[in-house]
């Protein structure tokens, strides 16, 4: 499996870590789309290449910077079995650092029934959205994100959708704030 680095990093970042619904703590990836979510927002984006369905998190360091791709391959230890990795190369395809590959097994909520509807320019006098959300696309992703379009949906699902800048054509959904 090969991933634009980026990508795999903001992603990777956005993931819950310690949820107790523990399918959840790690970046869901099927075909060509990669997906996180904690339950009150969720993240598409799409990469060139086909993965087979998996849920997984990276141990240990953080993506390095200088890292453009990322690859996981499987290895195998008489000690330990197999084991899987995660390889980060630079734009020379040199390694520039490692991780080891956590899988998760459960099923990963099914993001395009979730926030399914028509959305439409905002035009209600109040939506009611936890600010700390909107924030997330520029700490993660940085200055790509920082010009975004928010539409909604009829259950009150705010669609993100960022200019072209940001590589992995990605879209954020943040679920609407119920308050009595």
């Amino acid at each position: 499996m090969k991933f634009e680095s980026k990508l795999l990093r903001g992603f990777l970042e956005l993931a819950p870590k310690e949820d107790i619904r523990y399918y959840l703590n790690g970046v869901h990836v099927k075909g060509n789309r990669i997906e996180v979510t904690n339950g009150h927002y969720c993240f598409v984006g799409h990469q060139e290449n086909d993965v087979e369905e998996k849920i997984f998190s990276l141990i240990g360091s953080k993506i390095p910077q200088k890292a453009v791709e990322t690859e996981i391959v499987k290895t195998t230890c008489e000690e330990l079995g197999d084991t899987y990795i995660a390889i980060h190369r630079d734009n020379f395809k040199r390694p520039v650092g490692s991780n080891v590959v956590e899988f998760r097994d459960g099923n990963f909520p099914d993001i395009d029934k979730a926030v399914a509807g028509d959305f439409k320019e905002c035009s209600q006098s109040e939506i009611r959205i936890q600010s700390c959300f909107l924030g997330l696309p520029a700490k993660v992703f940085g200055k790509d994100a920082n010009m975004m379009t928010m539409t909604l949906n009829e259950k009150g699902v705010a669609k993100l959708s960022f200019e072209e800048k940001l590589s992995g054509n990605i879209t954020g959904y943040v679920m609407p704030f119920r308050a009595k």
